[in-house]
């Protein structure tokens, strides 16, 4: 009768677990995210600089996009390209936070003048088929932008 009882409380608080996980998990998947943050990303040989925004749209249905809008300057110069790209992609959530990117599909503005090369070395390298990333909301109008080693940047609610 006791291990019966003891049984009967451990398959609730278990089933309990497994709805709060489903349902946190199905919350995570549905939330639309928008948002952007001002940023300055320095070449390796600190020869290109890249000072702009960059906005974060992840829709529920498993589509979202990244728009580049800025300035690319060469080191000693005083002014440089303009910057104005959006790359969308399709992605896929691997657990909570993590998300793997696929498909990507670069819009160029009429009025980018960066070349697709340093584009790529500096800001976005396309040799990948796929990315993966997280998005970690951090409060009620921020998120935590990473890739596998280290925070990228700090992204706000539009």
């Amino acid at each position: 009768m006791r291990l019966t009882i003891k049984s009967f409380l451990f398959a609730i608080l278990m089933g309990t677990v497994f709805v709060n996980l489903y349902f946190y998990f199905l919350s995570a998947k549905s939330e639309t995210v928008n948002c952007e943050s001002p940023v300055i990303v320095t070449s390796r040989h600190k020869s290109f600089q890249f000072n702009g925004t960059i906005g974060v749209t992840l829709n529920p249905g498993g589509t979202g996009s990244v728009a580049f809008s800025g300035e690319i300057n060469r080191r000693g110069e005083p002014s440089g390209s303009v910057l104005l790209r959006i790359i969308y992609f399709n992605y896929s959530v691997e657990h909570y936070s993590y998300l793997t990117l696929a498909n990507f599909v670069i819009k160029k503005n009429i009025n980018d003048h960066t070349d697709d090369a340093i584009f790529d070395k500096l800001i976005f390298d396309f040799h990948d088929k796929t990315r993966r990333v997280r998005v970690e909301k951090i409060a009620d109008s921020a998120y935590l932008i990473e890739n596998a080693f280290n925070p990228i940047f700090v992204c706000i609610k539009k």
